[in-house]
């Protein structure tokens, strides 16, 4: 369970780093 809610936050992370800012 602790692996999914890294690996989510992982994905919005770079989701958001993505983004120009």
């Amino acid at each position: 369970m602790h692996d999914q809610i890294r690996d989510m936050g992982r994905q919005i992370v770079r989701q958001q780093s993505s983004v120009p800012s």
